[in-house]
């Protein structure tokens, strides 16, 4: 199955297996991972994978719902009680993560390292606060970490640190938020598997964590506990980090890539590495970015999509499976061009976007039915999402898909091993190939 984790007992494994020929025909294709770093892209504070959240108080419950079950603007009404509104999630590999309007954020599914960042390691079906975050605008998560940028321009990092992945220095888990050091300005943030980056003061971009595939473009093949500048980035909006590479979406509307371009990755017309950024061949006009495990894709100003890089699984959206060294346009099933496009979330082995009717598509990977489309089915070009809906943002990761609806709630589907979905389940190795709600 593309993306095992390799460290699994065998039994767990199996029950993984026995699950999915439950779910029907599936479709799979095995890919050795890039070097150095199993990760993902989806950028927070980088447009189309989830939008920044208001600063406010910390909390995320205001009491019972008032007369006819009704909240205050901004706010949602669940289980007779009134809630404040997600406005950005981030899936990650067996974890999810919301940043609520009120600046708090939440986590659910897998707590080992401390990836739930509220002082333990214990998993939990439902989302439980961050500890200390109070006051975040975005939020970002695709491994065993994640990273809240904060309204004052700091970023706090928590989860697994084993690569110096937290940004402070130091190459420890941590179970609460640090602060990554020297980063006083940031505007937006980008994290993937083992490291991060941010956009900085004058559209400069820093990185930290893991470097030894080139992805945190200093030229040097070597990690960082502590961020280090990009050089050659200036005007920078965005940053998305991938597996083994990382991205930057400039003012200009052009995007530079650098690190690993064993999967075309880079987008630049080669396969060969770079350890400094290199342009993004035929992208001039984007306005949104989303970096995936060893692919990436451009929102352009159109409201088209264009994506490259990895595509064994039919992640890039064109109906086939071969690398793309330059960007190319996701169809539709009809063939044509997958067009009237607001959001774009690049994944593990899969992409997904968000349409102007709040429609969601889906195409890639479906191994766990993290499509939504209520099958197993690898699918090699968009597939609407059932029964959800309208939605604003979406985010793909590794086995599942989470989005934030117009309502303010949010919705997950695919694989549930962990309370990834955040239903409230007892854990269990399960397949949810429609969505559901998250259980506030």
């Amino acid at each position: 199955m593309s993306g095992f984790v390799t460290s699994w007992s065998g039994g767990r494994r199996a029950a993984l297996l026995v699950a999915t020929m439950a779910l029907g025909a599936v479709s799979c294709s095995s890919k050795g991972q890039p070097g150095g770093a199993g990760g993902q892209g989806g950028a927070a504070g980088q447009g189309g994978a989830g939008g920044q959240g208001g600063a406010g108080g910390q909390g995320g419950v205001a009491g019972q719902g008032g007369a006819g079950g009704s909240c205050a603007a901004g706010r949602f009404l669940q289980g007779g009680t009134c809630h404040a509104a997600v406005t950005q999630i981030a899936a990650a590999d067996y974890h999810s993560c919301a940043l609520l309007g009120d600046g708090s954020v939440r986590c659910w599914g897998w707590g080992g390292s401390g990836r739930l960042g509220n002082g333990g390691t214990t998993q939990s079906s439902t989302p439980v606060p961050v500890t200390g975050i109070a006051n975040a605008t975005a939020i970002g998560t695709h491994g065993s970490h994640s990273c809240a940028l904060l309204a004052d321009g700091t970023v706090r990092c928590w989860g697994a640190g084993a690569s110096g992945q937290l940004g402070n220095g130091a190459m420890d888990d941590a179970t609460t938020p640090v602060a990554v050091t020297g980063i006083t300005d940031a505007t937006a943030i980008g994290i993937g598997f083992n490291h991060g980056c941010a956009v900085v003061g004058g559209g400069k971009i820093r990185c930290w964590g893991q470097g030894l595939s080139l992805q945190l473009g200093n030229g040097i093949s070597a990690s960082s506990a502590t961020p280090i500048e990009v050089p050659g980035i200036a005007g920078a909006v965005a940053v998305g980090a991938g597996a083994t590479h990382s991205c930057a979406l400039l003012a200009t509307g052009t995007v530079m890539c650098w690190g690993a371009n064993n999967d075309a990755q880079l987008g630049d017309g080669n396969m060969l590495a770079s350890g400094t950024p290199v342009a993004v061949l035929g992208v001039t006009n984007a306005t949104a970015l989303s970096v995936g495990y060893g692919h990436a894709c451009a929102l352009l100003s159109d409201a088209t999509v264009r994506c490259w890089g990895d595509n064994l699984q039919y992640q890039l959206g064109d109906g086939t499976q071969a690398d793309a060294t330059t960007p190319i346009s996701p169809h539709a099933v009809t063939g044509e061009a997958l067009s009237g496009v607001v959001a774009v979330s690049a994944g593990y082995y899969h992409t997904c976007a968000v349409l102007t009717d709040g429609t969601g598509r889906c195409w890639g990977s479906n191994d766990w039915g993290q499509i939504g489309d209520g099958t197993g089915v690898l699918t090699p070009a968009p597939e609407r999402v059932r029964n959800v809906g309208p939605l604003r943002s979406i985010s793909a990761w590794y086995a599942h898909t989470c989005a934030v609806l117009a309502d303010g709630t949010a919705d997950c589907w695919g694989l549930d091993t962990s309370g990834e979905l955040g239903d409230g389940q007892p854990a269990n190795i399960s397949l949810k190939p429609v969505p559901i709600t998250v259980t506030w």
